[in-house]
């Protein structure tokens, strides 16, 4: 579930040890090179809206899409069963150990409760909102450092590879 940066790399980097991981990335920014041709056996990743970091792969159906953000985006059980780990990116906790998840909650505090491990990358960069967005740290069992790569969500690839230029009709469009 909502792979972040780091964490994401780690997985990736795990390809050859790692089958039939059901992956799902609700709106795919990062590329981790798990939407190329051969890595179908090690990652099934599952996409809510596609992105240009996954339109080759999407073109090509090697990736699933989970139609209806709204009812993707608010299950805990995408795949007919509750996540092994949840993955999800928070800010630093502030002095009473509340964290916040951002400008983009969706469903991941029931995500987090259905889930059996809970890993969270920490940014140090993530906005605090207020509301009903936070999580306490005794409810995630594992924090990383966030790795900033320093460039715009979608404008590159954490493979080693530079994203296609879209279509001139794809940039009219848009």
């Amino acid at each position: 579930y909502d792979v972040t940066h780091g964490v994401g790399l780690a997985i990736a980097a795990r390809k050859e040890e790692l089958k039939d991981v059901k992956v799902f990335v609700p709106t795919p920014g990062y590329d981790f090179g798990w939407y190329d041709k051969g890595w179908q056996d090690s990652f099934d990743v599952s996409i809510v809206m596609p992105t240009g970091t996954c339109q080759e792969a999407m073109d090509e159906k090697r990736v699933d899409l989970i139609p209806g953000i709204a009812v993707s985006m608010y299950r805990t059980d995408i795949f007919g069963f509750p996540a092994d780990i949840v993955l999800t990116e928070v800010s630093e906790p502030d002095e009473k150990g509340f964290c916040s998840f951002g400008q983009s909650l969706w469903n991941k505090r029931a995500q987090i409760k259905a889930g059996r491990l809970v890993v969270a990358e920490v940014n140090k960069r993530l906005i605090r909102t207020f509301g009903d967005n936070f999580i306490h740290v005794s409810e995630i069992d594992h924090f990383v450092e966030h790795l900033h790569s320093g460039g715009e969500v979608g404008k590159g690839s954490l493979a080693g590879r530079s994203l296609k230029e879209p279509e001139p009709y794809l940039k009219n469009i848009a």
